[in-house]
């Protein structure tokens, strides 16, 4: 059943065609992701805060990956 409160939730059919890949291909598919929500929050991060350098940013957008935004 679908608990809005999880957004990691997967359906079968989803997790059909996950199960056909290899690790390695889940691993690739992961770390696509990942790197694809990073640059995301950072485009947010720099349009917010414009005046902020690259240490400030880089920061901020750890942060909102470890922990959420605020």
């Amino acid at each position: 059943m679908f608990d809005p409160r999880h957004i990691e939730v997967c359906d079968a059919a989803m997790a059909a065609v996950l199960a056909r890949k290899s690790p390695l291909e889940r691993l690739r598919i992961g770390s696509a992701l990942w790197r694809t929500a990073r640059a995301l929050i950072r485009v947010q991060v720099v349009q917010a805060h414009q005046d902020w350098h690259e240490d400030a940013i880089a920061a901020e957008v750890a942060l909102r990956m470890s922990r959420g935004s605020p």
